[in-house]
């Protein structure tokens, strides 16, 4: 079983390479639960990209849970994987001149800096976006970038990670992206994924997609704005 996917596998991703060609963008997309997603809301769990684009097929989804039961189950033996692949992508980016980018948290809200991996790659660029705010206080690795992820259940800690720099906010708006939010501007993440480009103190504006297109005004994940 493959765990990583070439950037190019993904709609947002290619665009992200094809954008900023001194990258290449490898993705680890694990079947998003409570216990990989400690911080999920029940709405932001139901409207989770897993049923955006390719996820709505039953070998995606098949696919993802089965790397989902691997590393719940074997998490050794899928780490000693996972370091193979990320190494064999780091060299094989380095022949091609660029550098390699890992977002290992697709679907999924793991904690890799306890696990050691941004770390044991000093050479590669990690990101990923997190819905657990106390991994913003942390000190994090020049290699390793994370964006806060609004729930609807979480504005008060988003508003202090905004107000301390700590890091940048993504937000799911319905329809379209205001040019405001809680007083910061908002830029328009759908044009790539490179989270670790964004200038600081900025809200991501992100458009909803798969089942969070549907979400009605009463949604406090999928944002509604005038």
């Amino acid at each position: 079983m493959k765990l990583l996917a070439n950037g190019k596998d993904n709609t947002k991703l290619n665009k992200s390479v094809k954008r900023f060609s001194r990258f290449d963008v490898y993705s680890l997309s694990l079947y998003p639960n409570k216990l990989i997603c400690e911080s999920a809301t029940k709405e932001c769990l139901s409207l989770c990209l897993k049923s955006a684009g390719m996820g709505v097929f039953p070998n995606v989804i098949n696919g993802r849970q089965a790397k989902t039961i691997f590393f719940m189950k074997e998490k050794e033996k899928f780490l000693v994987q996972l370091k193979k692949e990320i190494t064999n992508s780091i060299k094989r980016s380095a022949k091609r001149k660029r550098t390699a980018a890992f977002r290992l948290n697709m679907m999924s809200d793991v904690d890799w800096l306890s696990l050691g991996i941004p770390q044991a790659f000093p050479n590669a660029q990690f990101y990923d976006y997190t819905k657990v705010a106390g991994r913003c206080f942390r000190q994090l690795p020049a290699n390793y970038h994370l964006t806060f992820s609004h729930s609807g259940e979480n504005l008060e800690e988003c508003k202090r990670i905004l107000g301390l720099g700590l890091a940048n906010i993504a937000v799911v708006f319905k329809d379209s992206l205001p040019k405001r939010w809680l007083g910061k501007k908002v830029i328009d993440g759908t044009t790539h994924d490179m989270r670790f480009l964004d200038p600081k103190g900025v809200i991501v504006g992100l458009v909803a997609l798969g089942k969070a297109k549907k979400a009605g005004a009463e949604s406090k994940f999928v944002v509604t704005h005038a």
